[in-house]
């Protein structure tokens, strides 16, 4: 389990992209239509669950993604 108080960036650059720096992870959630699994720490979630987790790290971390 990581230690979210250690998290070091938040980027939503791309559309539909949400990143995760970590000092040594990177996690990457990505919104998708189709069902993938996830590969190490990069996540494909559907469109609705995306914007859930977006609003809340932007709750958690009082941020505008």
């Amino acid at each position: 389990m990581v230690n979210l108080v250690t998290v070091l960036n938040i980027s939503s650059e791309e559309e539909g992209v949400i990143a995760l720096y970590f000092p040594d992870l990177l996690v990457e959630i990505y919104s998708c239509d189709e069902e993938k699994p996830h590969v190490d720490f990069t996540y494909y979630v559907s469109v609705n669950e995306f914007h859930r987790i977006k609003r809340e790290i932007e709750q958690f971390f009082g941020v505008d993604l």
